[in-house]
């Protein structure tokens, strides 16, 4: 039957006596206690395993989801250890990838982007196969501009965006390239990547902030014909986006800069 309190309850009996099933007798108590809702107890009980048992071929998968629960009990450092004590000691573990993964996205939260870089470039160079690759590669990207390593950041994106072209990260892998273009002045490759962008119908709020920034471009090299067309598209599709009052700011500025003065005015 599905009594999680009354397997508990054995498992822990189990766990008491010297046998040769102590370290699945942790487990099992773990999950029991994990499934009543009792996450410090299981984290607690995982903790024995380790300790006790660390040659046991459960320990790896422990330590995951060791970290796992003290995730959701808000002890990121605590988790952090327990990743780290199976990316550590653990290195032919199946678990290896999900613990490095995890350990990255705690360091993320506890804001030490170089730690996560790091973490997130053994994780690409160990696993480019993984599911999550193309995640770790948005996530890494990201990290290295936190970091301050915005060239480095921008060849992580442009990885994204020539290897992953249908990828849930594309989008704004490309954005974040013609922004960046945009910004050091490189107004025809800026041009190019927007385009791109724009063509690719991308999914979301990245249309709307990239039928601006097509704007931007434009205005920028003066061309006040071209600055109008995005504008209006964005404001026709996107009426309550909060970029709307910039973007009829910027098409009464095209207007005024073309002599329009009735059409800027209204």
């Amino acid at each position: 039957r599905d009594d999680a309190a009354w397997a508990g309850e054995l498992f822990a009996r189990l766990a008491s006596r010297p046998s040769g099933f102590q370290a699945r007798a942790l487990w099992g108590l773990a999950r029991s206690q994990a499934k009543q809702g009792d996450v410090a107890q299981a984290a607690s009980a995982l903790e024995k395993l380790l300790a006790d048992h660390g040659g046991d071929p459960l320990a790896p998968e422990a330590a995951l989801a060791r970290g796992q629960l003290l995730e959701q009990l808000k002890n990121d450092a605590a988790a952090l250890a327990s990743y780290q004590k199976l990316i550590d000691g653990y290195q032919a573990s199946p678990q290896l990838p999900q613990a490095m993964l995890a350990a990255a996205r705690v360091e993320q939260r506890l804001k030490r982007p170089q730690d996560t870089a790091a973490m997130y470039e053994r994780l690409d160079k160990a696993y480019p196969q993984l599911p999550e690759h193309d995640a770790v590669l948005y996530e890494w990207a990201w990290a290295l501009r936190e970091a301050g390593a915005a060239d480095r950041a921008n060849e992580v994106f442009e990885r994204l965006r020539s290897q992953n072209p249908h990828g849930r990260f594309w989008s704004d892998a490309v954005y974040r390239l013609a922004e960046r273009a945009f910004v050091a002045k490189d107004y025809p490759r800026a041009e190019q990547l927007t385009a791109e962008l724009i063509g690719g119908e991308p999914a979301g709020q990245v249309l709307p902030h990239a039928l601006y920034l097509q704007a931007q471009i434009a205005a920028a090299q003066n061309h006040w014909l071209q600055v109008p067309a995005p504008l209006e598209r964005l404001i026709a599709e996107f009426p309550d986006n909060p970029i709307v009052p910039l973007a009829h700011y910027l098409v009464a500025e095209a207007a005024y800069r073309e002599g329009k003065y009735e059409r800027a005015a209204e």
